[in-house]
């Protein structure tokens, strides 16, 4: 019965790419998606930063408007956001990195889309993204405790590479670097 549910469910997602149109909903479902797994581990102050740096309506429309973002936005038959996935040209700190390397920045689901496919229904849209843009490798970071995201990654063919130290306000947060399996990366073109 639940796999029926989930299966209606993605049934009636749209995915789409964002626009600027989308800004102030984009700025608050990311937020909240942040807010809801993350807001624990930090300093009232730490988030607030954070929150403003990154998700504020001036940063995200500078995101969606940054022509190597890809930003894609999963709406259900509300119009509500259900899910989001941003991908851009490497930017994580890992030297071992090939050239032209792509990188999933974020891919947040909402809880009550968990579980019906859609999070995986967007990996494989930044992934042939990647591979419309000649992408030599794909990676993504993930909190080092976040073991329902690393255990999504794993199943996906993703590998532990390196880790780094990802700033929210001054938390150092210890983040894992992962990166697609080159064979599985290859035999998806």
């Amino acid at each position: 019965m639940l796999k029926r549910q989930a299966a209606k469910m993605i049934d009636n997602i749209i995915i789409r790419q964002a626009n600027l149109d989308d800004a102030q909903k984009l700025k608050q479902y990311s937020a909240d998606c942040f807010i809801e797994t993350f807001a624990h581990l930090y300093p009232n102050e730490d988030l607030v930063f954070f929150l403003g740096e990154k998700y504020s309506l001036e940063a995200v429309q500078k995101q969606i408007l940054d022509d190597e973002n890809y930003i894609l936005i999963a709406q259900n038959q509300n119009n509500d956001f259900v899910g989001y996935a941003m991908s851009a040209p490497m930017g994580l700190p890992f030297k071992e990195a090939r050239e032209n390397s792509y990188e999933l920045i974020r891919l947040y689901v909402s809880s009550e889309a968990k579980g019906t496919g859609l999070a995986k229904k967007l990996y494989e849209m930044v992934l042939k993204k990647a591979h419309e843009l000649n992408s030599s490798e794909l990676y993504l970071g993930v909190y080092c405790d976040n073991l329902r995201a690393q255990s999504f990654y794993k199943k996906l063919g993703f590998e532990i590479v390196g880790k780094y130290l990802f700033p929210v306000g001054n938390t150092m947060d210890d983040e894992r670097i992962m990166r697609l399996n080159h064979a599985i990366f290859m035999e998806s073109k």
